[in-house]
This record gives C-alpha cells, structure tokens and sequence, in this order.
C-alpha cells in the first residue's frame, strides 16, 4: 500500500553507528586499503576537465555508518527526514534569506510555490530570471540588493518580501531527452547548476531583450525544502509536459502516435531509450551491472537521472548545511493542512490566505507500467542512490 501520512521532521542528537554503509552505485563501499578520499580527488582533478563523473559526486559526501556527520560533532537523524543542522549557516544575516525549492523537474514545484504565495500573500523568488517580474525598465529584479546575479522575485503581492524567501531551483543533472554524456553530475556541478540561472535585461538600442548568465553565492542560501514526488509519477508527468509543446504546435501525428495512455506511453519511452543505447554503450561512468538493471525499464535514462538527482540534492545541503524541510508531493492529497502548516512554519510565515489552487486529489500514473517493470525502476533507483537518499525514497518501494 502507498504511503498516506505525513511525517514532520524532528531532530535528536544521536551516537554515529559502527560499520560501514550499505554499497550503492553512487556510493561504492569502503575501499579495502589507502585513502578513498584521496583517491577521489585525484579522479575529480582529471574528470573536471573532460566530464562529470557520478562515483565521485556521491563520494565527496559519504558520512559512515548511516549518520551524518555536521560540524560541532553534533549527529542529526529523524525518520523520513533529513540530516539536518538545527540553525541557519549564517544565523546573523541581514535582509531577505534564499530557500531553496529544491525540485527535480515536474514533482510538484509549480504547485507548492502557488499555494504558499496564496496562503501567506507573500512574494517568492527564482534562479531562473525569465520567470521573474521585470521593472520598468524591462530588467528583472533581483531578490537583494548586494546579489545582482540573483535570485530574482517571481512577482511582487500582498505583504512583500518575507524574511525567508523560497527560492525555486531545479539544480542539474534533469536535462530533458538527453544521454548520459550530459546528465551524468558531480556534486560540484550539480551544486552550482543550483544557483546558476539567468536575468533578463533589454537587448541592444533598447530593442527587445536578452539574457545574461547569473550565479550567485552560496552565502545568501540559509534553508532548503526538498520537494519529492513518486518517481512512476514524476516520469510521466514529465511526458505529460513534452507532449504539451506539441500540443501547442498542433502535431496530431505525434500526439495521436504518443496518447497518454498505456500503450503511448510505453512507445514513447521505447523511442527515447533506444535513441541513447550506443552512448549509454560507451559511456565509461555507466557500469555494466547498472546498464544491466536498465533492461526492461521504460524510460530507464529518466529513472537515473531522478535517483541521481535526489542523491546529489541531499549531499548539497548536507554540504552547505542547511536546515532542510523535506516535502512530499503526495501528502498533499492525504494531509493537505498538516502538509501545508509544516511548511508555513519552515517558512516562518503565516497562514493568511485561501488554499488555491486546488490540489488534484488521486492522481496516480502507476497503471503505465506493468508490476515487473514497477519492481525493476526500483531496484534500479536503490542501487544507484546514497544509504540517506533511499532513506527519503524508501516509502515508494511498493507494487
């Protein structure tokens, strides 16, 4: 049966356990003689040059025994939420304070950024300046004063700009239709993707406008909320939103050909697997027991880019460590109040306004897969992902 309640993380200082961690993908298992750590940077030294490499991504992060290790040699842990420090990095900061949305792509990130500015009447912000309002000069606006390169506000309502603003990011490693050449992330990479967006400013002469590449500090990001949905879900909302963009081009063929039903779904993604089997082949940080669980996956490049994702999600704000809310989509649906009052009080903000827009209740896409493919995506999800990120997916490993 799925998960249906809501679980409101709660710290307790806790002993670091003896042993090592369970093996995974991202995070191999102890090295049987000199030093991992040392080993790993020498790789990274090389890979940054050429390519982004998933071993040592995870690696940089890993904390022995199931715990993990913040500074001041306090150890944090608390059911299905995070490890996470109790305070803000830097608890003294004047003026506006980034939260991260932390989402994969098409999880919930639309929905929750709406019913918090609804329910608290309070503005929100963004990496990406193209979603952001502009002046009357046609330039976006950036969250501070001191970080030009942004943040920048969605829109500006109600009450203003709160003391914690959440912040939407996608981070990296979620490119769409893509091989592993290019959705394969260090932890660095996929750090910076977090904070890397654009600001729009008006182009030459004043004629039209243009974007600028921005990426601002890490200094400014005091807390995080990690958005997670049900990965069969997340998938095929994802399908959902490519066949939008040919929805709005009016291409019936395509449409017609990829319907949203069982069968068009499977053809879809039996399109895009084999679109990337000869990379995949050659790809030297695709090993072969992880292509070997691909096999009979619809979609399998997806499923690995959302088990890297939360991996590399949870090692950023272990390393940047920040107190993290961690959100499931789905408990909207079975605790709507509980879900959002635990956020609002993240957020330090009040519950002010109407709970729109409605949330969908019962919406579920597990019926595209067949129960032998439902068991193999997650097997496939708990190989590749940390001991702590299964800790957070766990509640999906069900048929």
């Amino acid at each position: 049966m799925p998960p249906s309640a809501t679980q409101n993380c709660k710290y307790a200082p806790v002993a670091p356990a003896d042993g090592a961690r369970e093996e995974s993908y991202l995070h191999p298992g102890p090295s049987s003689g000199g030093s991992r750590w040392q080993d790993v940077l020498k790789i990274a030294t090389v890979v940054a040059l050429s390519m982004l490499v998933t071993y040592q991504a995870a690696e940089i992060y890993r904390s022995g025994g199931g715990a993990k290790q913040v500074s001041g040699g306090d150890v944090f842990s608390g059911g299905d939420c995070p490890y996470s420090p109790k305070s803000d990095p830097n608890p003294d900061m004047k003026g506006p304070k980034v939260v991260w949305r932390m989402s994969f792509p098409n999880s919930g990130t639309s929905y929750t950024g709406k019913v918090i500015k609804n329910l608290s009447n309070y503005t929100s912000a963004t990496t990406y300046g193209k979603e952001g309002r502009l002046d009357d000069r046609g330039y976006t606006v950036p969250l501070r004063e001191d970080s030009p390169e942004g943040p920048f506000l969605s829109h500006f309502i109600g009450n203003g700009v709160p003391n914690y603003v959440l912040t939407k990011t996608h981070c990296g490693g979620r490119c769409f239709k893509c091989g592993p050449d290019k959705y394969i992330e260090t932890q660095e990479s996929f750090e910076r993707a977090c904070r890397t967006g654009g600001r729009i400013e008006p182009g030459k002469d004043g004629k039209g406008s243009k974007k600028v590449k921005t990426r601002y500090s890490t200094d400014i990001i005091q807390r995080a909320v990690h958005v997670i949905r049900d990965p069969f879900d997340n998938i095929v909302s994802r399908f959902h939103l490519e066949r939008h963009s040919y929805m709005r081009e009016n291409d019936t063929e395509w449409l017609e050909k990829y319907s949203t039903d069982f069968d068009g779904f499977q053809a879809y993604c039996q399109t895009i697997d084999e679109r990337y089997v000869e990379e995949e082949e050659d790809n030297r940080f695709l090993g072969d027991d992880v292509r070997a669980l691909f096999e009979g996956i619809p979609c399998h490049g997806d499923f690995f880019k959302y088990a890297q994702w939360h991996t590399l999600a949870v090692a950023t704000r272990d390393r940047l460590r920040l107190p993290t809310h961690v959100l499931y989509y789905e408990n909207f649906d079975s605790d709507f109040d509980g879900t959002v009052n635990a956020l609002l009080e993240f957020l330090e903000l009040e519950r002010v306004g109407p709970p729109k827009p409605d949330f969908i209740k019962g919406k579920t896409y597990r019926n595209l897969y067949t129960e032998e493919q439902r068991v193999k995506v997650m097997k496939l999800i708990h190989r590749v992902v940390s001991a702590d990120a299964w800790r957070l997916l766990e509640r999906y490993n069900y048929v």
